[in-house]
């Protein structure tokens, strides 16, 4: 199991609302599609509430991830007027990655939850979404996951 699946079951054994989206979460999707393409890091989206924030950091904290916020380091007892703006918090273990976004300038959580996909083990942003997104962000390597699943 990788450290990213323990993360996410850790965050479901505490009941923690969230959506996996971006990359990875299209490779657990649609594992054929993006069978030789590897995933830098995982995304997950959670409301943007501070208990909500604070519990998914207490709770990563305790398993070994170190948290930060724009390179500062954080626990949780982060005050919610630092996040404001920031847009999303960075959890690393080793050499994973696992990006924790709480503002979306484009959907709100509500919008998200509404539409998602569910892939069994885990909640997933829409692909219609999740494309957007890629789009949004307009990346050389969004551009080539978009390519394909426009095929």
């Amino acid at each position: 199991m990788s450290k990213y699946h323990e993360a996410l079951n850790t965050l479901i054994d505490h009941q923690l609302d969230f959506l996996i989206t971006g990359t990875w979460a299209l490779k657990q999707a649609f594992p054929d599609k993006l069978k030789s393409y590897q995933v830098a890091d995982c995304d997950i989206i959670v409301p943007n509430e501070i208990l909500i924030i604070r519990k998914a950091i207490e709770l990563l904290q305790s398993n070994g991830w170190e948290i930060t916020v724009w390179e500062v380091v954080i626990d949780e007892n982060v005050a919610a007027d630092f996040l404001m703006g920031k847009y999303y918090i960075r959890c690393k273990y080793q050499q994973s990655i696992l990006d924790i976004t709480y503002e979306n300038d484009y959907y709100t959580w509500e919008e998200l939850n509404e539409t998602k996909t569910d892939l069994g083990s885990y909640q997933m942003v829409a692909l219609k979404k999740i494309l957007r997104l890629k789009k949004i962000k307009n990346r050389p390597q969004d551009h080539k996951i978009i390519a394909l699943f426009n095929s």
